[in-house]
């Protein structure tokens, strides 16, 4: 958070990462499912403990504690 690479929700585009909480869990901002912003109100996530992952429509949005930009140095 620090580094300013938080973003509000508003501000996303395809590659930014969303965070979500479901439950306390002792990490930081209770964080437990992340999934990739593909555009179009769209996400890519892993749906579930059988590895699948899937490009389905933005959930949870009550959910979402934070959005994040990825830093890529070249």
């Amino acid at each position: 958070m620090d580094n300013g690479l938080i973003l509000a929700s508003d501000e996303l585009a395809p590659d930014d990462l969303i965070f979500w909480s479901y439950e306390p869990n002792g990490c930081f901002l209770d964080i437990l499912h992340v999934g990739i912003y593909a555009g179009n109100d769209k996400v890519i996530d892993a749906y579930s403990s059988r590895l699948q992952v899937v490009y389905r429509n933005v959930f949870d949005a009550e959910l979402q504690v934070m959005y994040g930009r990825p830093y890529v140095q070249y």
